[in-house]
Order: C-alpha cells, then sequence, then structure tokens
C-alpha cells in the first residue's frame, strides 16, 4: 500500500467511537502505524484528540449509536466519559437544554423515554392551558 492510501474501515476509535482508518506502509507494526478518522481523514476528533485504534467497535458508543438510530436523532447520544450522556438535539438557540445519563443502553432507554413522555406531558398541558382561555 501506498503512504496516501487507506484501508477499509475495521477499526474504531476508543476516544469518539467513530470508524478510523490506519494508513502508511503495511510493514508497519499496527501499533505504530498512523490512524485517521475515517468520516474526516483527519488524526484529530473534534475536540481534538487523535485517533486511538482499537480492532471492536467500543460497547457504550455502539449502544449510543443503536439508541440515536432507535429514536430517530431526537437525543444526540455519546459515551465520552465512559458512560452513556444524552441531550435533545433540536433545541432553540439559547434555549437550556436537559441532559441524561445511565451507566448502560437499557438505563439510558428508561431515561429518553421518560423524558419524551414528560415533554408530551408539558406540550398537552399547554394545549389545554390555551383551550381555556
Amino acid at each position: 500500500m501506498a503512504e496516501a492510501e487507506a484501508e477499509p474501515a475495521a477499526w474504531w476509535c476508543r476516544r469518539c467511537g467513530q470508524p478510523v482508518r490506519l494508513i502508511g506502509p503495511e510493514a508497519a507494526e499496527e501499533g505504530f502505524r498512523r490512524a485517521v478518522h475515517a468520516a474526516t481523514g483527519r488524526e484529530q476528533g473534534p475536540d481534538t484528540h487523535l485517533a486511538a485504534p482499537i480492532g471492536y467497535e467500543p460497547p457504550l458508543w455502539k449502544d449510543a449509536r443503536e439508541l440515536a438510530a432507535e429514536y430517530g436523532g431526537v437525543f444526540v447520544i455519546g459515551a465520552r466519559f465512559d458512560f452513556l450522556h444524552a441531550e435533545w438535539a433540536r433545541v432553540p438557540p439559547g434555549a437550556v437544554v436537559p441532559h441524561y445519563e445511565a451507566d448502560d443502553k437499557a438505563g439510558m432507554r428508561h431515561r429518553l423515554d421518560a423524558a419524551i413522555d414528560a415533554h408530551r406531558d408539558r406540550g398537552t398541558a399547554v394545549l389545554a392551558a390555551e383551550a381555556d382561555r
């Protein structure tokens, strides 16, 4: 492989859970090959961490990805600090955004379902108050 070529994404960044690619000569030991985030082609992630490749998708990041898909992008979900954290994805500028934390997928699902129920109940209460006017 030439220096500019990259192998298919079979690695993930242990810091951000995103696919990474190892680049550089094949003869180099994998632990010493340069790694870049597959989506951007850059070593650095958005928070300036360097790609840290591992040969499997980090379990909490996998849970975060699956939950985000399950909730249709209503929440931004991550696992940066070794626990799941989520916040509402679409909020008006300047709004205070509640966030939710959990140690595992089931706990986060419970918190997100409760958040959606509370939001739905709050919306119903506002509609009822406007109807009384």
